[in-house]
């Protein structure tokens, strides 16, 4: 998924919300591959604001991937 955050980004207190879903199958690491057994669409914000005079981008997600259980 590609985002253009060029419209965030240039404006100061700009937010953009946009609903994703994850595309991987399966999460690949040192420990072993694990499966994404369940997928739900998730909401992505992206902010540009200030705090204290510092300039800050954020980037926020909520959402949930599920993975075989483990018994």
């Amino acid at each position: 998924m590609r985002v253009e955050l060029a419209d965030v980004i240039s404006s100061e207190n700009k937010e953009m919300s946009k609903q994703a879903e994850i595309e991987l199958l399966s999460f690949d690491s040192k420990l072993g591959q694990f499966p994404v057994v369940k997928k739900e669409p998730f909401v992505l914000t992206f902010t540009n604001g200030s705090l204290y005079g510092r300039v800050l981008a954020v980037l926020r997600g909520e959402g949930q991937a599920h993975g075989p259980s483990q018994r």
